[in-house]
């Protein structure tokens, strides 16, 4: 069962143990099909987390968590990539 809340303003979607802000539940769709279930669960939970506090990952964020529990980056690759981008 999908419930919607209103929470400062913004729309949030609850289903399960997930909650999504409405800009990023196309996003969550749109998971890595090469995650296993507990991968795509972790990821979920951070995105939910983020959205409870008003902070929207956007695609290349949620792609960036899809890489560390892929085990595709390390976290250090990550922070380099982010030092990169936020410091040119």
């Amino acid at each position: 069962m999908i419930q919607a809340v209103r929470k400062n303003g913004s729309l949030f979607f609850s289903s399960g143990n997930n909650t999504y802000h409405e800009r990023g539940i196309q996003a969550m769709r749109e998971l890595d099909t090469a995650l296993t279930p507990e991968q795509k669960n972790m990821v979920r939970q951070v995105v939910a987390s983020l959205e409870i506090e008003d902070m929207h990952p956007s695609e290349e964020n949620i792609r960036m968590l899809e890489d560390l529990a892929a085990g595709r980056k390390s976290v250090e690759q990550v922070i380099e990539e982010l030092d990169r981008k936020y410091k040119a």
